[in-house]
């Protein structure tokens, strides 16, 4: 049986039990199982939850133990991993407007899907009055692991997509 850790935040374990187990007490998708498998680590109703295989550790005796390291590198992981579908819609005075994915920014904005997608990949320069970026291509993360809009990073995908002048003088 495949174990389980749930794991806070801060990567601090809360309980184990097995998949079976866990599976009983919240319904996980065929996409979280793979996650859970693949990657190690899926998040769930607010939970953590991470495979143990993966953030085991055996010390010189064979002892096996949690290697608390690790948890927090796949949670860091999971975060930018999250972030990658995630898409900014910035104006010309720099302010935007954030969506989970492309298709929640075609809802919000009522516009087509290739429009936005076309903008996305640096086919178009902009759509709608903005440049749509991905989050992983203008996001840093500060000393907390927390992601923030980085304009030296827009202004090089800017400068990436030739629309610097058009965009700032605008």
């Amino acid at each position: 049986m495949q174990n389980v850790c749930e794991v806070s935040p801060k990567g601090e374990i809360l309980n184990t039990q097995s998949l079976a187990e866990l599976r009983k007490v919240i319904e996980i998708n065929k996409e979280e199982y793979t996650a859970l498998n693949e990657f190690g680590i899926i998040e769930k109703d607010g939970r953590i939850f991470v495979n143990k295989a993966k953030v085991d550790k055996f010390d010189e005796n064979g002892e096996i133990s949690f290697d608390r390291e690790k948890i927090l590198e796949l949670l860091k992981e999971n975060k930018k991993a999250k972030r990658k579908k995630m898409i900014y819609a910035v104006k010309k005075d720099f302010s935007y407007d954030i969506f989970d994915d492309t298709k929640q920014a075609v809802d919000f904005f009522g516009a087509k899907r290739a429009n936005i997608a076309m903008c996305l990949s640096g086919n178009s320069k902009t759509a709608l009055g903005r440049v749509f970026v991905y989050a992983n291509d203008v996001e840093t993360y500060d000393a907390g692991n927390n992601p923030y809009f980085d304009y030296e990073k827009f202004i090089q995908v800017l400068k990436d997509r030739n629309c610097e002048k058009q965009f700032l003088n605008a």
